[in-house]
């Protein structure tokens, strides 16, 4: 008697990738809408929502997800800062919860993404949404330079919003008037930079990722715009952590044999960057020179060390001896300001600049083992995309996700990525890239 073969699963059902264009364009209508003042009771609820939606989608988008190199990392990752929560210096319960909820929302990507239809034309409309977004914002941040009446946010609000520390924020151009930072589509003084620094960056996957003359001329232009935000801002960690990115596209491109192409890349950003430059200073001479000369006024290694190095040192020579196994959560962050109990002694607030710090308070030695795993695991599958004979598309994109990966790993020695929408954004694109492959894959094996 012949055994009834076994039924066949039906492949779990998909939704549309509206759900995922939808995604972004909310995370930047909230960031966005933080600065318009009559909206200014609903702050905490406009900075929640970005976050909480990518909850909402792992509990409520249908389907399993299939797997991917990073989960295992990712999951990880929270099971230690779910058993951190019983840390006798966790601040209180509350405080540690919201935590371990921030660090899903983050995370959250890795597990949904793959619920979502994804072809690599729907990546490469992704990456044409995100470069809009951030290509609006570096182009109102000029317009705040030059109007800043019509286009900048009311200075007493902004004053409200920071306090004591706004007056530091301010340009001073050549004219003598002063503004604000650059904020772009943002409340922060400076966030035109971040986006300048994504517009730029995911701009180059643009035009790597679409053949048509227009399209590369306006990535062209757009990347003359944010490199004057970038200059103008003053931000110099962006600065560098754009060079750092477009530096590694060029060895990406150069790896994948593709050298004319590299020296084609190089050519064109070195002249975006000296036309964003002269712009710039055409407006704000001593502003941008002056802030920027500080870069080579010493070795590289040295400016890093007396801005953000220190951090790092004290974290390994200090704080991994106190707390190798973690300090407790809801200790320092917003998490901290939001939930945190003031008054319990044995729980005092630290102070993390960087997440590389952040990640020992959280969970020790374990967690950073983790967070760097999960990276170096979701680099390691991008970079065998661009080398299997895949699509042009998606060779070119994972182009885009390896040289964003490589910023990322540098931000988490500089400042924060994984407690931010820019972690969430980094992790989305890496989970959206490896489902595209993998369902790009499934069709053809369907297909054949």
């Amino acid at each position: 008697m012949t055994t009834p073969p076994r039924p066949r699963h039906p492949a779990p059902r998909l939704v549309s990738p509206w759900y995922l264009y939808a995604f972004v364009v909310v995370q930047f209508v909230c960031v966005a809408a933080l600065v318009v003042e009559a909206l200014g009771s609903l702050r905490f609820v406009l900075r929640l929502i970005p976050f909480g939606m990518s909850i909402a989608y792992l509990v409520l988008l249908p389907a399993r997800s299939p797997s991917n190199p990073v989960r295992p990392w990712a999951v990880a990752g929270l099971a230690i800062m779910t058993i951190a929560m019983a840390h006798p210096e966790t601040n209180s319960l509350l405080a540690g919860a919201a935590q371990v909820g921030l660090a899903l929302a983050v995370w959250g990507p890795i597990f949904w993404a793959g619920r979502i239809a994804i072809t690599p034309d729907v990546f490469r409309n992704l990456l044409i949404i995100l470069w809009l977004l951030n290509s609006a914002s570096a182009a109102v941040g000029v317009l705040q330079v030059y109007d800043p009446g019509r286009f900048a946010p009311d200075p007493t609000f902004v004053k409200q919003m920071l306090g004591e520390f706004a007056d530091g924020l301010k340009v001073r151009l050549d004219d003598g008037t002063e503004v604000f930072r650059p904020m772009g589509l943002s409340d922060s003084p400076g966030g035109a930079a971040l986006a300048a620094n994504s517009a730029i960056v995911i701009g180059v996957g643009v035009a790597l990722t679409n053949r048509g003359s227009v399209i590369k001329l306006a990535v062209v232009a757009i990347a003359v715009v944010s490199a004057f935000s970038l200059y103008i801002c003053q931000v110099r960690s962006l600065f560098l952590l754009t060079v750092i990115s477009l530096l590694a596209y060029s060895v990406v491109m150069a790896y994948r044999g593709l050298i004319a192409r590299a020296l084609a890349l190089i050519g064109a950003l070195i002249g975006v960057g000296v036309l964003g430059f002269l712009w710039a200073t055409s407006i704000g001479s001593d502003a941008v020179t002056s802030r920027f000369a500080t870069l080579f006024e010493a070795s590289a290694g040295d400016v890093y060390y007396q801005n953000r190095g220190h951090f790092i040192e004290d974290t390994v020579e200090v704080f991994i001896p106190e707390y190798p196994l973690g300090a407790g959560l809801g200790r320092w962050g917003m998490m901290y300001s939001y939930f945190g109990n003031p008054n319990n002694p044995s729980s005092p607030p630290l102070w993390a600049e960087t997440t590389f710090t952040g990640w020992v308070f959280d969970g020790g030695v374990p967690l950073l083992l983790t967070g760097y795993g999960a990276m170096l695991a979701g680099f390691l599958a991008v970079v065998r995309l661009m080398g299997r004979g895949t699509s042009p598309v998606l060779a070119d994109s994972a182009a885009v996700v390896a040289a964003i990966t490589v910023a990322a790993f540098t931000t988490t020695l500089s400042a924060h990525v994984f407690i931010a929408q820019s972690g969430m954004m980094y992790l989305l694109l890496t989970a959206a890239l490896l489902t595209a492959a993998r369902q790009t894959d499934s069709r053809r094996r369907g297909a054949g």
